[in-house]
Parts: C-alpha cells; structure tokens; sequence
C-alpha cells in the first residue's frame, strides 16, 4: 500500500449506551455484534476483567489528508492538527492528543468487561467512553502483561493536574 491510499474496514458491531449525548463521562455500555462468525469470536473474552475496543468515531469532524492538496489546503491542514488544550496552555500536535479530529478517527478505549452473552453476541461493558452508535471495528483483550506499563512518560499528561481527569 501507498500512503495516502484508501482502504476498507468493515463494522463488527455497535455500541449502544444510555448516556446523553455530550455527554462525556464513562458509562456501561452494550456493544452488539453483528458479522458472520461473532460467537466464535466471543469465546472466552468473558474470562478477561478487559479489553480493548477499536472504533470509528463517526461524529468526528474530518480533515483533509490527501497527496493533491494545494498550498493554501496544507496550511490549514497543518493547523488542524495542533489541538487547543485548556488545562496545558500550549497547542501539541494530533498525534499528542486522544481528540477525534484525525486524519483517520479511529478510537481506542480500555473498558471493564461487565459480561458476555455469546448466544445474543453482546458484551456488557462499564468505563466506555464511545457515544451511542459507534461503529466498533475490533475487539481485542486486555492482558496487562503486554498493555500496561507505568513507568511510561506520558508527554504533556504528566503536567497536568489529575482532577481534571476524574470522571
């Protein structure tokens, strides 16, 4: 593949959740499966405490990301990925932020597996911050063996207080 070159993902499912929308606290949410293969796909995610969830966020505002843009394009496209952070005072890049507006707006949250209901292809999950009709792409178990590491730096989120992340 070339960059800039366009491929498909194809929805394995939806989430379905009760918060309001702009709402953006982490509530339980349902993700419902629906492709060919989903029971089998499910087996033994229920002995996980949780898992990864890939998603497109759909309500994201898109950007421009393309090889034949002109020069007044690429200017704007470059101060699109600057994201204005209240609490930092300072403008990091895209790729510095968890925001949705990206180049490609896939989204990735670690949720708490509540249950799993092979047979009706639903997993149960709290801590999910996705809104109310996300299309979720993959699901993939957390194992804190490989996925967790402390003692990471975390760029400018370590400047920042930890109330403003309280829920």
């Amino acid at each position: 593949m070339e960059d800039g070159e366009a491929f498909a993902l194809r929805r394995i499912g939806t989430v379905r959740r009760a918060a309001a929308e702009g709402q953006h606290s982490l509530v339980r949410a349902r993700l419902e499966l629906h492709f060919e293969g989903s029971r089998a796909a499910l087996r033994e995610l229920g002995t996980f405490d949780r898992c990864w969830v890939l998603y497109w966020m759909h309500r994201a505002k898109p950007f421009g990301c393309g090889k034949a843009k002109e020069q007044a394009q690429a200017q704007q496209q470059e101060e699109q990925q600057l994201v204005e952070i209240p609490v930092h005072g300072d403008k990091p890049g895209t790729f510095a932020t968890r925001c949705p507006r990206r180049p490609n707006p896939v989204g990735l949250s670690c949720v708490h597996i509540v249950s799993v209901d092979v047979d009706a292809c639903v997993v149960e999950v709290d801590e999910a911050d996705m809104l109310d009709g996300t299309p979720v792409l993959d699901i993939k178990p957390y194992v804190p063996r490989f996925d967790a590491f402390p003692d990471s730096r975390a760029g400018w989120f370590d400047n920042v207080a930890p109330d403003w992340f309280k829920t």
